[in-house]
């Protein structure tokens, strides 16, 4: 499990839930489907996301954009060029949607080589 404690400055104070933000928020891809699996995880589950990020702005290599996701309190996994794949505690989507260099958030689902 990640700890909540070591949120960085970039993913900001605030509980969070699949409401209010990410309701509006163009970074989600499916909001419903984002709101089952954070219903599905409950408090203190665990939620797996595909995140993709703006590769203008997030840190420059695959090492720093881990630790940087780390140090905001999520669990970082494999990085793929600007797509993550993220463990994120279910009371933290507002935080994740709140890193300027994240530009969308989608539930993880299995993934078969073509």
């Amino acid at each position: 499990m990640v700890p909540k404690e070591d949120a960085g400055a970039a993913a900001a104070s605030q509980p969070s839930d699949a409401g209010s933000a990410a309701s509006t928020s163009p970074k989600v891809a499916n909001l419903s489907a984002l709101r089952a699996a954070v219903d599905r995880a409950g408090p203190g589950g665990v939620v797996s996301l595909f995140i993709r990020l703006d590769p203008k702005t997030a840190p420059p290599t695959a090492d720093e954009r881990k630790a940087a996701l780390a140090s905001a309190g999520f669990g970082p996994q494999s990085v793929a060029g600007d797509i993550v794949t993220l463990q994120m505690p279910s009371d933290r989507l507002e935080a994740l949607l709140a890193i300027p260099w994240v530009s969308s958030v989608e539930t993880a689902s299995v993934v078969k080589p073509r």
